[in-house]
């Protein structure tokens, strides 16, 4: 099993919002178990877009709850885990990004702008209890013990 970082609230949407595609700058021959790493960074902008908004208020909306209120979407919610394995997915295919593939979460280079890649993943399972870690940039091995807590985790 191979990990991958990736910043809030991406790792959130690929846990429990149905976010199948990871844009990445760079490519990877590496297929199979993917750990997804929620990194310590928030991204704010990403937060703000309206299709991260709507992933949250569907996933707050099917969520069984009394009488509470739609939380905001910052570092700081309750919900958001930062620094911590969160999930557990099968990379199964990376290709070159193009104008007419992965629609939703596939993000589309404009002209002139770098290669983007996305990064196909299915059967994602999100954890049962985050498994704390510290990130790396790339694909990363997690330890045996954090293997050993991810395996557990994923299976509850």
């Amino acid at each position: 099993m191979q990990a991958l970082t990736v910043r809030q609230p991406y790792a959130w949407a690929i846990a429990h919002a149905g976010k199948t595609i990871e844009n990445r700058s760079w490519s990877t021959s590496y297929r199979g178990l993917l750990a997804i790493h929620a990194a310590l960074t928030f991204d704010q902008v990403g937060a703000r877009s309206q299709q991260m908004l709507r992933a949250w208020g569907t996933w707050w909306l099917d969520r069984p709850r009394k009488g509470t209120q739609l939380p905001k979407l910052t570092p700081d919610a309750q919900y958001i885990e930062r620094g911590a394995f969160v999930a557990v997915a099968q990379l199964i295919e990376v290709h070159l990004a193009a104008d007419n593939c992965c629609w939703g979460w596939g993000e589309h280079p404009a002209v002139g702008d770098r290669e983007l890649f996305h990064w196909q993943l299915t059967g994602i399972v999100p954890l049962s209890t985050p498994v704390l870690a510290t990130g790396r940039q790339g694909l990363w091995t997690p330890t045996d013990q954090q293997l050993k807590a991810l395996t557990e985790a994923a299976a509850q």
